[in-house]
This record gives structure tokens, sequence and C-alpha cells, in this order.
């Protein structure tokens, strides 16, 4: 039996309630009212149509497409495929079947919107039997599904469920009679009726089938024949870990995205994190010259590009699905943006379903983590000052810093600017809709404070995500305001508290702040004192952005996909300091007190993509095709001023300065950068065993000169099936092995825009009566090439035991050439440098993900899992320039060791001069040159690789264990085997400031006397200690990253609580940390730990 037609989806019933619940926003009734339509009878219409040698199946689909009528028949008794010539002017139906079918024996019953076709013959058929199916369709929880789609398997005809989830229609009697249940986010069925009088029918939910696609940003891929290395992180998962920061789910998730430690910044929430995917791709003193951080992978929300700064402020509750792309067939489709990985995120689309409300609450307490200082006291440090030689007992300095120790001054420093923050996150979400039409609306609210008093970045988001189907086509719009400010704390660096003596006297005896702190000879001023003043530092972004697509099922195996984004992004930055700032304590003209820094910024960004999706099946071949086109530009314009000289504190505007900054003149920027590009994607398998993926890409770029503008990017990749092979699936342990192998070209042109061309400034010296003249700011290079990432990667995916071990191992060798580098000139040109495509990077290594089910039955589900990853970078060529600026590094006396760039070793490595220790006789070091000879001479040219700051093996092992309504997961992450270069040892012990604190490590091992054997010099030394592998330690460190309990409630509860659903969570993220070696961390802003409870409901 076959059938031509289409499908009535709504019924007056359904109408008049869906009404009844939009009521509750004006939006939605307007827009509801798209859906408002009448029924016709088909069978009236008048038919117009003429065509000419088309066999009688496509005449019957040109009337479907004109009335909406469903025509059954038997192709086997009646000759559909027969060739015709045609021409209908305003007949009825059955008028035109006469003419469509003249010479065959046939009979027509027609019967509203579907039409029956009988060979006379056909003594069977001689009358329609026609029967009433209805039932009802619901979840596993038990609730009713509106807008489930029922359908006669084989044809497009069927019904839509009513806002209670029951539906109801008439179909003819066919053998079998098999019906596909369908539901938006629950995995398809097909139930055989056999005159039951009432379906039930319980719909599962999606998740196994999700978790068999890829999302790459432009299509979904088959993860089955996907050759591609990607790691995939669903919803579930992304809540196991953080309620509040998406990086922190990423980086425990894969091994091999890396979040670049910062121990200045330490858990600072204005400051923007940094990663590399597979290690970095450029040399980090050339990052001047690029936009942003050129390590950072690309971040693709929804199909369009955005920021690191809009995923850090994503509430992680709208995120469906987090996919990382990571070698060159998986992220060949972004051409010259994919040289560093893609991370792909989806946001949740609207649920289908009677209105449903979720609100989410997250209470959180951060408290700073200071487990690494260990500071001296006040008495303590007055001893390291008299052995250091400061001052003797009898010293009038001495006995006055002892006073106020008798008095009780030991002041703990680090606690001043600390506090123990309390933060609290709201999650609202409204959706509903049906298979026509869905609505979403969602509102986040996360003021968060910092544990730096004053400190905090406030976030406030509101989407608005609306969905219509009509037939083949779906539109979608996704309107965003993401509103954030941010605040720095008054008090400064931390690390100017880490450095105060304990002693000092801060108040005065009335109990307030003192300007300048008790220390006869010292001008100590106290950074409390600024606290107290109307001092500003604070920015603010509003960002506005909307999505809009069509989606057209031209037909089941073709789908073309439009889609368009618009984004607007204003940003203030101020800054304040008060004419009373200790900033200017030396100041005495007070026209010069006081400054206040502004910078504004405004940038449009437009991309636009049309993509085309084809798939084809012949017999066990199966091909797919993705292609497409994609334009986008980016409009930035900013501009700053500094006001000086402010008569009063409170007058903290900028009208009330007194002039223009004579050193920092008012600026202005404006950059203009487009791109446009051509993509395909062909993927091939044959009988599910082998497959086959070729990606190509050709970019176009302003950022080059005319004749660099456009390069190709491409990968190909093969994949085998082995656990489809016969021999195999005899084997009933093992479910999935999957060999993968890939090889391609990425590109990276993340640069500042006019690299390419020759820059200059304007100089009111240069006036030449008629105007004034210009010199150059940079010479261009209209030769600069495309960044290059060529790419390897070998995989295994295996799952065994009935899925209770899965395992994916990849090693990857990842070459990056072309780099931008500066190029040193002869004097001739009149610039010292250049911009050359000159540099060169190796990556490679290995990395893995495995998860073990240990126990599973009805009640205890118990897991655990393990991430490894293994990367080593290598520099295979540097310009001339970077090689001179080694040079004048190395000279430069310097606690830490500088950043040494050399062919053939790590841009992480880490180098020194091998140390022979402490001279027992004369208390200095003894350095080992090249050759092995001790000496007294400190040579930077004996510097010798050490090892790499980067660790030998790093990951995350995890426990997730679940039983009933119970959920109990652990996280650790480790790092094995990085070479450090100690700092705190460098500036706190041996080379501690006297007239600082210091570390309580700065008394021990000290050398004092001939044949003192020590690690350290004397404590009287107050040389810069130079950099020797004295202070170079393995550092082998395990912290526990997150521990969660959860709580779901029984349904049966939850329907008592009037609730669809209700969750309870406590979360603890860094709660411990142990380390081999004692380092200072967060110098600037320490790291924090935190404490959270969450509740979440729906209903």
């Amino acid at each position: 039996m076959k059938k031509k037609g289409c499908i009535w989806l709504f019924g007056d019933g359904w109408l008049k309630k869906k009404v009844f619940v939009m009521k509750w926003t004006v939006l939605l009734v307007l827009l509801g009212m798209l859906q408002v339509s009448a029924k016709v009878h088909s069978q009236h219409v008048a038919i117009d149509l003429k065509m000419e040698n088309s066999t009688i199946e496509q005449v019957l689909q040109r009337i479907t497409d004109q009335t909406c009528l469903n025509f059954f028949y038997n192709n086997s008794a009646i000759d559909v495929y027969k060739k015709i010539s045609v021409e209908l002017k305003s007949v009825s139906v059955e008028e035109a079947l006469k003419k469509i079918f003249d010479g065959q024996e046939v009979r027509f019953d027609i019967d509203r919107d579907f039409v029956v076709i009988r060979s006379v013959s056909d003594l069977q058929q001689e009358q329609v039997v026609k029967i009433v199916v209805q039932g009802i369709v619901k979840d596993e929880a038990g609730q009713a599904l509106p807008g489930a789609t029922i359908k006669l398997k084989g044809t497009s005809f069927g019904v839509a469920t009513d806002v209670n989830g029951n539906f109801k229609f008439e179909i003819p009697v066919t053998d079998p009679l098999i019906l596909v249940v369908s539901f938006v986010g629950m995995q398809q069925q097909e139930i055989a009726y056999k005159n039951q009088p009432f379906l039930e029918i319980v719909m599962k939910n999606e998740v196994e089938m999700m978790s068999d696609v890829v999302v790459t940003g432009y299509y979904s891929a088959n993860k089955k024949t996907y050759t591609g290395s990607a790691t995939q992180i669903t919803q579930d998962q992304i809540a196991k870990i953080s309620s509040t920061n998406v990086f922190s789910v990423i980086t425990s998730m894969d091994p091999s995205f890396k979040l670049v430690n910062n121990n200045q910044a330490g858990s600072n929430p204005n400051v923007m994190p940094k990663f590399e995917l597979r290690g970095a791709s450029s040399i980090p003193d050339v990052r001047s010259e690029y936009e942003g951080d050129p390590n950072m992978p690309v971040f693709i929300v929804d199909g369009f590009e955005m920021s690191v700064e809009k995923v850090f402020d994503l509430d992680p509750g709208r995120i469906a699905t987090l996919t990382i792309l990571k070698d060159a067939s998986a992220t060949a489709i972004y051409g010259s943006r994919a040289s560093n990985g893609v991370v792909v995120i989806e946001t949740r689309a609207p649920e289908p379903g009677k209105i449903n409300v979720a609100y989410a609450l997250n209470l959180s307490l951060t408290t700073p983590d200071l487990s690494d200082y260990d500071l001296l006291n006040a008495r303590e440090k007055l001893d390291l000052e008299v052995a250091a030689g400061y001052f003797g007992y009898f010293d009038e300095a001495y006995n006055r810093r002892l006073k106020n120790i008798q008095q009780g001054y030991d002041t703990d420093w680090l606690s001043q600017p600390l506090q123990n923050a309390i933060s609290h996150q709201h999650s609202l979400t409204l959706d509903g809709g049906n298979e026509a039409f869905r609505y979403a609306f969602h509102l986040n609210m996360n003021p968060s404070d910092g544990v730096m008093k004053k400190s905090g970045r406030d976030r406030y988001a509101i989407d608005v995500d609306l969905q219509y189907r009509l037939k083949q086509f779906t539109f979608r719009n996704q309107l965003a305001y993401d509103y954030v400010k941010s605040f720095n704390s008054p008090y400064g660096s931390f690390s100017s508290y880490t450095r105060l003596n304990p002693y000092y006297r801060y108040r005065d005896d009335q109990g307030q702040y003192v300007y300048i702190m008790d220390d006869p000879g010292v001008d100590v001023y106290n950074p409390l004192w600024n606290t107290t003043l109307n001092n500003k530092d604070q920015s603010v972004y509003n960002l506005l952005t909307d999505h809009f697509s069509i989606d057209w099922w031209v037909t089941d195996a073709l789908r073309i996909k439009a889609s368009a984004s618009v984004s607007v992004r204003n940003e203030e930055e101020e800054v304040f300091k008060s004419p009373f700032h200790t900033d200017f304590k030396r100041e005495k003209d007070m026209a010069r007190r006081g400054t206040y820094d502004v910078v504004n910024s405004k940038s449009i960004g437009y991309e636009a993509v049309l993509g085309v999706s084809y798939t084809k099946m012949v017999k066990k071949n199966y091909v797919t095709f993705n292609g497409g086109y994609n334009v986008s530009s980016t409009d930035l314009r900013s501009h700053g001023y500094s006001v000086l000289g402010f008569p009063a504190d409170e007058l903290n505007d900028p009208g009330f300065g007194l002039d223009y900054h004579p050193e920092k003149k008012p600026t202005g920027n404006s950059e203009l950068s487009r791109m446009a590009g051509f993509f395909g994607n062909l993927n091939y398998t044959y009988d599910n065993r082998y497959f086959a993926d070729f990606s190509v890409r050709a970019d176009a770029s302003s950022r080059f000169g005319a004749d660099k503008r456009w390069a190709v990017f491409w990968s190909a990749g093969v994949g085998y099936n082995l656990h489809n092979e016969v021999f195999l699936k005899k084997l009933e342990w093992v479910s999935l092995l999957r060999l993968r192998a890939s090889y391609g070209v990425t590109g990276g042109q993340n640069f500042n825009p006019y690299q390419a061309m020759t820059t200059y400034q304007y100089k009111g010296e240069l006036d030449y009566g008629k105007g004034i003249g210009a010199v150059p700011m940079a010479i261009g290079n209209p030769e600069l090439k495309w960044e290059r990432a060529l790419n390897y990667n070998v995989g295994i995916d295996v799952v065994f035991f009935r899925n209770r071990l899965d395992m994916t191992v990849d090693y990857y060798n990842k070459i990056t050439d072309n780099l931008l580098l500066d190029v040193t000139k002869a004097p001739s040109i009149g610039m010292p440098t250049a911009k050359e495509n000159m540099g060169k990077l190796a990556n490679s290594g290995i990395a893995l993900q495995a998860r073990v089910v240990a126990v599973t039955n009805k009640e205890w589900n118990w897991s655990l899992s393990v991430t490894m990853q293994h990367n080593k970078n290598k520099i295979k060529k540097i310009s001339n320039s970077l090689k001179i600026l080694n040079d004048s590094l190395n000279t430069q006396a310097s606690r830490m060791p500088p950043p040494i760039y050399e062919e053939g070793h790590s841009i992480s490595a880490v180098k020194a001069v091998k140390s022979g220790g402490i001279d027992p006789a004369t208390g200095r070091e003894i350095f080992i040159d090249k050759d092995g000879n001790p000496t007294f001479e400190y040579n930077y040219w004996d510097k010798r690789v050490y090892g790499d700051s980067d660790p030998d093996l790093s990951g995350v092992f995890a426990s997730y264990l679940t039983y009933k309504g119970f959920s109990l997961n652990m996280m650790f992450d480790y790092s094995l085997g990085a070479t450090i270069y100690n700092q705190t040892l460098v500036t706190r012990v041996e080379g501690a400031d006297p007239q600082c604190n210091a570390d309580k490590r700065v008394f021990y091992s000290r050398w004092s006397q001939v044949g003192d054997h020590a690690k350290y010099k004397d404590i009287a030394d107050k040389s810069i200690p130079d950099v020797t592998s004295r202070f170079i330690r393995d550092e082998y460190f395990l912290n526990m990253k997150s521990l969660s309990l959860s709580y779901d409630f029984m349904p049966d509860l939850c329907r008592k609580l009037y609730l669809n659903r209700l969750r309870v969570e406590f979360l603890m993220n860094d709660i411990f940390r142990v380390s081999t070696i004692k380092q200072e961390r967060g110098l600037d802003y320490p790291f924090a730990r935190s404490f959270e409870f969450s509740i979440s409901a729906a209903f």
C-alpha cells in the first residue's frame, strides 16, 4: 500500500485549550494566532493542472500539493508509473481522476481528506473499511505529551495529540497497520495496531540517541561513521560538575582542553581564563600582534562564533550539548578559524507541551584559599631584620617596632582585603507549545561577589526563543540580551598585603585608618586608606544578539538551512582614583592629583550561513553531503581619554577634572574585518563497516593583502567499524570496536587587522604650512599568509562487556607554520622590524578517556572514569628578531627565568644554569658550566633545559554513584612531572627583601659561617639570586575538583506537590590540593573554594 499526501496537525478542541494557556503572555497570543486555520473539504477544490510525459504518481503528488488530499493505492494492482500527458482546467477531483486513469478499470472513494483508489478486479477492495484509532501519549513520568505526532507508517497521514496528550483519528484498514509515534526529545516508536480499543503509549527520552550524534555547528554527524576526534558533554554531565562555570565543565571532561595556569589572577572573576587545546600553537611573546590569545579555540554558540567572555558569562543550565572538535577531520569545516580547535555549544530548544515553568536557585559561599601562604608573624619578622643586619637590638627602630608588638600589633594582613563571599543565582524558564509552534523564555540573574572585598561580577541575561513549523519549514528566532557589570576591588593587588610587615600600626588611637604607617625612616603608605575613598574601577558591557534561521526539509533526504546573526556590543570602562589616593603621595600640585580614565567601545557583528544537507542510501552504500557558504563582518570602534586634577574625593565625574592628562592623549581606534567562505563535507559509508570523510573549505579574509586573501583548507579521514564484521558479531562482549585516522590542514587568521598594510601617525612637529606630516608606525607586508596547522590523528573507540567499559584513545601530531613574527630589517628601511610568516611549532601527544560501570542494578549504579593527556611541544623555527630578543633577555638580571625561545626546545621549557650548591667555605654559589667545570662566575650561556612546565601526564578521574534518587559524584584532577621554577624560594626565602614580610622558610638551612652545609646563602646577602637549578622542583599534585550530593524526588511525591520535577544538590569545588612543592599561588588575587546549594523545580 502506498500513499502520497500531507498531514493535518490540529483539531478544534486543541486550539481552544491552547489559546487559553497562551493568555498569560501577549506576545505568545499574537504569535499563536498564526496557527488558526479552517479546514476545507479538499475534494471541492477546483484543480488546474498541466503536465507532460509524467508518471501518474507524479501527477497525484501535484494534486496533493494543491489540495492536501491523501491518496491510498496498491501499486502492484494499479500502474501508477505509467507516463501520461494531462491538462486540467477548473475540474473537480473526481473528474481529474477519471482523466488521469483513463483506460484503467479503477474506482475512487473520496472521504474528506483521503482518497482510496482500487482496481475493479480486486474484489477484496470492493468497499472501503475504516477504523477509529484512539489513545494517549505520555512520558516515562506519566505526564501527558501534547503535540506528539502519530502517523500511519509509510505515509504522512496522521494527527497530533491535544493539550492532554490524547489523539483520535479515522484511517482505512491496511495489513499490517503500523503507527509511528514521535515527539521532540523522545525516541521514535513503532506500534503495531491490533484492534486495541485504547492505546497508552509511553515515550522514552532520547538521551542514548543524542549520544550517537556529533554536533559540529554547521550540521550534525552520525557518530558511528564519524572519523573526527570529538568529545561530547551532555546536559546531565554539566549539572554534575558546575552550575555556574562552563569552562570548569570542559576542563573536567576533556584532558586535551587545558586551562592555562594563571598564578597571578587566581580566582579573579573579571579575568578571562585562557585555554589551549592540544598544546600551544603560537609563541607567547608575540601575542600583542593577535586579537586576544592566539592559542584559544573558537567558540560556536548555536551556529555562530562568540567571544570567550560571552561563553564565560553563559548560564550552564541553558546548554543542551557541548562538543569539543579537536583534529582536522572534525574542524576543517571551519577552515581558517580551526587551528586551535573548536568548541560547539547548542543551547536548549523550546520543549513542546503545555506551558512548563522551571526555576533554579543556587546559593554559594566562596572562601579564599590561603593554604600555600606561610608568612612570618610579627616577632619572627623582627628577628629576620636583625639577622639580616637591618638594625641591632638596641637601635631605636627595633625598640619602636618591638613596642608595637608588645602592644598587640601582629596583623594578619592576608585577611584584610578578603571576605567570605555569598552569592545567589536565579534561573527561570518558561516554555511550551506543540509540533507547530513552540516558545521559550529564559531569565538568569547571577550577581556574584569575589573573595576580595568589593570585587565581583553581576550577570543578567534574557533569552526569548520562538520556533514555528509550517509543513516542511521550521522558523526559529533566538533573541538574547546580556548585561554584565564587573567591579575590581578598591583594595588593590593582593600581593601588596603579603609584603606588609605584621607589626605595622594601621589605625590611629581613634580607630581610623592612618595614611602613613608608623615606620621610622621609611614611608609605608597604608593600602587600607584607599578603601575609605570614593574610588571607582568598573566596566559594563551589554550585548544584544539575534539569531534567525529557516530550515526547509525539501524531502526526507534533502535539507536546506539559512541562518543569520547580528550582535551589537557596547562596553564602557571607568577608573577613578581620588586625589587623596596613595598613588599621588609624592605629588604636591593639587592640579595633578586624581585621575579619571574612560574607554568606550562598540562593536557590530554580522554573520550569515546558507547550508544544504543531502543523504542517499543505495543498498549498503550510504552517502551524506553537507555544504554551504558563510560570510561575516565585524566593525569595532573605540575611544578613550584620561582627565587629570580633581578638587575633591566626592567629585568623581570627568566633568570636574581640570585638564586632559598630558601623558595620555585621547585615543581612538577603528577596525573593520570581513570574511567569507565556502565549505563542504562528504561522508561515505559502506555496510556500516567502512567509512570515509572528506572536508574542504575555501576562505577569504580582508586581513591579508589583495593577492593572499584566499586559502583552501581540507581534511580526509577513514574509519573501520570492526564490531560489525561477522567474525566479531559472535563475541557478545564486544559492543563497539572502531578505528579512525585523519589528516588535514586548518588555518589561523586571528591577528590584528592592518598587519598587511603600512600604517602612519601624524606628528604635530612636522608642520609644512599646508598640512601636518605623518611618519610610519609599522611597515606593512602584503605578502602575509594564513597561519597553517597540519594535523595527523589516529584513534580507537571501544565499548566492551555490554556497555560496562568504554574507552577512546587518540594519538595526534600537529605542526603549525607560517606563524606571524617580527623580522629584523636594515636601518635604511626606516623601521627596525616588520611582520613576516616565519615561525613553526610542533605538538604531539596522546589522550585517553575511559569509563567503567562497576555496579549496576535496579537501585544502584556506580561508574568510574579517567582521562589522561600527554603533550610535547617543540619550536621548529623562529625569526632572527626573536633570536636577538633572546640574547637581550638573557643578559638581564631577574628573579624568574626570562622566556627564551630556541629551536629544538619547547616554548615552556625551564632553563637554568646548573648549580653545585653553596660553597661551605665562602657561602657563595658554585655554578657548573657546560663543560662540567665548577666556577664562581655566572654565565647565562651555561643554561640548560631541566624540564618542561607542562606536565608529563595530566587528567581527571571521577566517581559517579547513584542510589534510587540519590547521586554522589566526586572528581579529582592531577598533574604529574611538571618542572617548576619555584618563585617563592627566589622572592620570599633566599631573595627575600628584609623590609617586607617573608616565607617562614627564610630561616631554614642558611649559610652563616665557614663549614656550614646549607641550601641557601647567608641571610644577610641581599643580592638577587641567579637563575640556577637550586630553585627547580618537579611537581606532582592532586586536586579534589568537585564533590556533589543530590537528590531527585520521586515522581509520585512531585505530583502531590503539583510539580513535574524537584531536585536539590550540595556541591563543593576545589576542596583541597596536595602538591610536592610549596609555592605561593594567587599573587594578585587569591584562589578560592566554593560551597553551593541549589534547588530546581519544574511545574
